[in-house]
């Protein structure tokens, strides 16, 4: 359990695709929690369905490419959104406000896509799964092992969204703009990256 909890918290303090996503909407008050939940349920859904084949099922080259395919659209999708979205003057964004989708429920959507399309982060959870497999440990154990990496996880953003909010007011807007433009790119670069796999 303090294994699963370590793991959790050092793989998750990694400069990563969630982590960058986390920082900036944390920095712009986007949203964070709804996030980050939306992810982590996304995270338990590729936990349950890796415990039950999805490896094999990465295997086929057809369903690769999909899987790739997919993750790259997505990781460029918010790329672009982490771009454009503070260019919005804020007399559109309330106009716009009473028409679309509530900033949470696209946050959450955001989180639960990135989770279930990360391809970084489904490889490991099928190594992570299947060292416990071949260790010949019981559904109940695997269910252990993987809430207490999740719960590291947890203690991690917590603890980052802390620090933010204590430092948030020392970040001028303006350095919080090319802040959001730089994780965009890096997300856009990544994207891109992952995307090239599907070809």
């Amino acid at each position: 359990m303090l294994q699963g909890l370590v793991l959790g918290f050092v793989l998750n303090a990694i400069p990563g695709v969630v982590f960058l996503e986390t920082t900036r909407r944390a920095l712009a008050k986007r949203a964070v929690l709804s996030f980050l939940a939306g992810n982590y349920i996304g995270v338990i859904i590729v936990i349950m369905v890796t415990m039950f084949g999805l490896a094999s099922v990465l295997k086929n080259s057809t369903w690769s490419h999909a899987f790739y395919l997919l993750s790259g659209v997505t990781l460029l999708y918010i790329g672009l959104t982490s771009i454009a979205s503070k260019k919005l003057k804020p007399k559109t964004v309330k106009i716009r406000a009473k028409t679309r989708i509530s900033p949470h429920h696209k946050a959450f959507a955001a989180g639960f896509v990135l989770a279930i399309a990360n391809p970084v982060g489904i490889l490991f959870w099928v190594a992570i799964i299947g060292r416990y497999l071949n260790g010949h440990e019981n559904y109940f154990q695997i269910a252990s092992n993987s809430t207490a990496i999740l719960l590291g996880g947890a203690f991690f953003y917590a603890l980052l969204l802390f620090v933010i909010s204590l430092t948030h007011k020392l970040i001028s807007p303006k350095y919080m703009v090319v802040l959001s433009d730089v994780f965009g790119v890096i997300i856009l670069v990544y994207g891109g990256f992952i995307m090239t796999k599907a070809l």
